[in-house]
């Protein structure tokens, strides 16, 4: 469980990086997926400070 947490953030970071790059593929379309790619990455680079804040002597 403390591994999930600890890298939990760079996990939402590249899901995000895959959604943009499956939107450059053409393989989805729409402004949602972009749109969904960009929270997921605001999201995980959200988290991972957090995440860094509390376990390392900040």
């Amino acid at each position: 469980m403390n591994r999930l947490r600890q890298y939990g953030g760079l996990a939402l970071i590249v899901i995000g990086a895959i959604l943009l790059f499956t939107e450059y593929l053409s393989w989805l379309t729409g402004n949602w997926v972009l749109l969904l790619g960009l929270f997921f990455i605001i999201a995980g680079i959200i988290l991972y400070v957090l995440m860094q804040k509390w376990t390392d002597k900040y």
